[in-house]
């Protein structure tokens, strides 16, 4: 174990709130070397550092000093000799998982880490769940950095008020710029390809962290890889007055209900390719007046009709719920009238469950992902790792999610960043990955975003979708093929 030292207690203690009275100003950090085996991507054998580490940042502008500590996990390649050269041209990720309130231990241990959770699209028993070597791991082409945003992970604030500052859009992306700019200088990073990486609401971080790397502190990445990234309100925030967004997910509607063979697309459809792309000329073509003119509740029955078999439900819910009709009732009424869920991350895993018997909505594709990876997220840090303090990892906080203040124009503006720093920094290209089944962030809604602010799909810029849900990483298959892209475009 290392630490590094800062000023004295007395000179960063929030005098409008309460300390933590386990906090203290000093970074802790756990190192092990390791070796990584796999040749499977035509790499040798190497050896590499782990370090699970944290960094003080201010707050509130500067006026509360060292007043956080943000938690990171680093993998970085060990250079034995001259022949290996050295690491000013090895590319380094910074990635992060999003939430808001999300730990970046699904990107880390589920996708992209040198250590990967096995089984995790399998409904086992998680105590049956091993960590093994991951063989699609980035790790081979590039140095690699989890980062937990304040009030995940090892993540620490020396009291709740000083937390609270970090819960929005805004002061969070500065708070992650921050960071990497202190990492970029500690570690020798000035001048080595800089790629970012977010998932879901990362994403939208990530846009947002990419504006003030080249803004403020001259750091131009050299790559943005989005994981099912939301980042337009317009394209993908589900309310009843948001037409498009309601257009997007009925596509996504459709696809799931072909997947569970519930659809009237199953009779024209082989491949979940085709039903997207019929889905597409039924909605935004065929019956794109209605959507854009008429609440759902008023369509002609014809149309109705056709709409509703595409989706796999009664004409009459769609009748009765009108624009109403989102995500939570289609859960609910695709495979009525068994008390059975489908879920939301992910279309195809269905949860027996009744809705009247339950407090809320349990999706059960994050039931059934989520369980196995925290089972082992803390037997990884505290065994192999070596992390000897840090209490337990927070994957989650719900916290966050609660207090969370959306500051910015929520509507369109992360993807307005992005577009911006591309325009800045020529060299810079974006891979974006989706999952046809993900009922979160619809793969739909980012094709929208692309086309409809410019992002062509070039040599810059690539959106591939899967057949997966938001993680489509879970599948041992699919992680192969994405793992590979991605080394392909952005390395």
């Amino acid at each position: 174990m290392t630490t590094k030292t800062s000023e004295n207690l007395d000179q960063i203690v929030d005098k409008n709130g309460t300390q933590n009275p386990d906090w203290t100003p000093v970074e802790q950090s756990f190192s092990s070397q390791h070796i990584f085996n796999e040749k499977s991507q035509g790499f040798e054998r190497f050896e590499f550092n782990a370090m699970v580490s944290q960094i003080l940042l201010d707050a509130d502008g500067g006026k509360k000093p060292k007043s956080v500590k943000m938690g990171y996990t680093s993998f970085t390649k060990t250079h034995q000799n001259k022949n290996e050269g050295s690491s000013k041209n090895r590319p380094l990720v910074f990635l992060f998982n999003g939430g808001p309130g999300s730990a970046s231990f699904w990107l880390n241990l589920g996708a992209f880490g040198p250590f990967r959770v096995l089984g995790l699209d399998v409904e086992d028993d998680p105590a049956l769940i091993e960590i093994a070597e991951n063989e699609c791991s980035l790790l081979p082409k590039a140095d690699l950095v989890f980062i937990d945003p304040i009030g995940t992970g090892f993540s620490e604030a020396i009291n709740e008020e000083v937390e609270k500052l970090f819960m929005d859009e805004v002061s969070d992306a500065q708070s992650v710029a921050e960071f990497i700019a202190q990492y970029l200088g500690r570690y020798e990073g000035w001048g080595r390809p800089i790629v970012i990486a977010g998932e879901s609401y990362g994403g939208y971080r990530a846009s947002l962290v990419c504006e003030r790397l080249i803004g403020q502190f001259g750091v131009y990445p050299s790559g943005v890889l989005l994981i099912a990234p939301f980042l337009s309100g317009v394209a993908g925030e589900e309310v009843p007055e948001n037409i498009v967004a309601r257009m997007n997910f009925f596509k996504t509607f459709a696809v799931t209900a072909w997947f569970h063979k519930k659809s009237g697309l199953n009779a024209t459809c082989a491949t979940v390719e085709e039903a997207y792309e019929a889905a597409h000329k039924l909605i935004f073509i065929e019956f794109l007046s209605e959507f854009v003119t008429l609440p759902l509740s008023e369509w002609p029955q014809v149309s109705l009709q056709k709409i509703a078999s595409a989706i796999g439900v009664d004409c009459d819910v769609l009748r009765r719920e009108g624009n109403k009709f989102n995500t939570f009732s289609f859960s609910k009424e695709l495979l009525s009238p068994l008390p059975k869920f489908v879920g939301r991350l992910d279309g195809r895993y269905v949860l027996s469950a009744s809705l009247e018997a339950s407090k809320g909505y349990s999706d059960p594709s994050l039931h059934i992902l989520s369980r196995k990876l925290v089972t082992q997220t803390n037997a990884l840090y505290f065994g192999k790792l070596q992390v000897k303090s840090f209490g337990l990892y927070k994957h989650y906080s719900e916290k966050a999610a609660k207090l969370w203040i959306y500051k910015s124009p929520f509507f369109s503006s992360a993807f307005v960043a992005l577009k911006d720093s591309l325009d800045k920094n020529p060299q810079m290209k974006i891979f974006a990955a989706s999952g046809y089944y993900d009922l979160a962030v619809p793969a739909a809604a980012i094709d929208y975003d692309f086309l409809h602010l410019g992002l062509k799909l070039d040599n810059r810029v690539r959106h591939v979708k899967y057949a997966a849900g938001h993680m489509m990483y879970v599948q041992e298959e699919t992680l192969q093929q994405l793992s590979q892209e991605v080394s392909d475009f952005l390395f």
